[in-house]
């Protein structure tokens, strides 16, 4: 479980209206506004103009940006540099290069935090050895692409598929009604075939709800901008639809 000490603030009503393809589409138009901004920066400052050959975002509106020798941070909006040293709280570790941010950045090692999965409630797909998370929302259509193939998986892998309502009220209501089915079975039935049955919506439970928020504030820790999200048994993350699930699952594994 996230650890009680966090102190997090969190409205789940400010995820409504999120869309599953949207929000990488906004990303990627931000980035393409910084490489337009960065030239002109610095023109009249002490710095010099940064020559970007490659960047990241490592946080919540904080790019890490190389010019192939050295490391600055930016915000978002182009606006400020940073420059300095970076540490990883979660793996314990300083980021002293490029790559090292990347890797990062790209990973959340699950055995390094005082993580709960059972605490999500999650839908178990799967008996294999290896373990993997699956974020998505019940009306996300990448989300159902990607579930259908770890069908196809479920002998090498077990898949523990957490259900965000990232896409409104609708979505609210399925992840309701999938919690409040009478076993993890029948919500995982309804959720491979694609028909949620939504007359368990309104179940009156207070643990369902809190189930709900413990998934959203997850979600919002790990940076989840968009779904679905998938962590494999090293923490090797990747947001979006991979173009092969077995093929990423491959080649993670070390």
């Amino acid at each position: 479980m996230i650890k009680q000490n966090i102190i997090f603030s969190f409205s789940l009503s400010s995820y409504l209206g999120i869309k599953c393809f949207m929000m990488k589409k906004i990303h990627q138009v931000m980035i393409s506004m910084l490489f337009l901004i960065a030239p002109f920066s610095f023109a009249s400052g002490v710095m010099n103009q940064p020559v970007i050959e490659d960047m990241v975002q490592i946080g919540r509106g904080i790019h890490a940006i190389s010019d192939g020798d050295s490391i600055r941070y930016m915000t978002e909006n182009g606006r400020f540099i940073l420059e300095g040293t970076i540490y990883d709280l979660w793996q314990q570790r300083l980021l002293t290069g490029y790559q090292d941010i990347l890797s990062a950045v790209s990973t959340i090692d699950l055995s390094k935090l005082d993580f709960d999965l059972t605490a999500l409630s999650p839908i178990k797909l799967g008996s294999g050895k290896r373990d993997v998370i699956l974020f998505i929302d019940p009306y996300c259509p990448y989300c159902h692409q990607l579930l259908k193939e770890a069908n196809t998986l479920i002998a090498d892998y077990t898949f523990w598929v957490i259900a965000l309502p990232l896409l409104g009220e609708k979505s609210i209501n399925a992840v309701k009604s999938l919690n409040c089915q009478p076993s993890q079975q029948d919500a995982l039935e309804q959720l491979l075939a694609n028909d949620i049955s939504l007359e368990n919506a309104n179940c009156d439970s207070i643990f369902h709800y809190g189930v709900i928020q413990k998934r959203m504030i997850t979600a919002q820790i790990f940076g989840i901008a968009s779904v679905p999200f998938i962590i494999n048994h090293l923490g090797r993350i990747k947001q979006g639809m991979p173009e092969s699930l077995a093929k990423w699952l491959k080649d993670t594994n070390e």
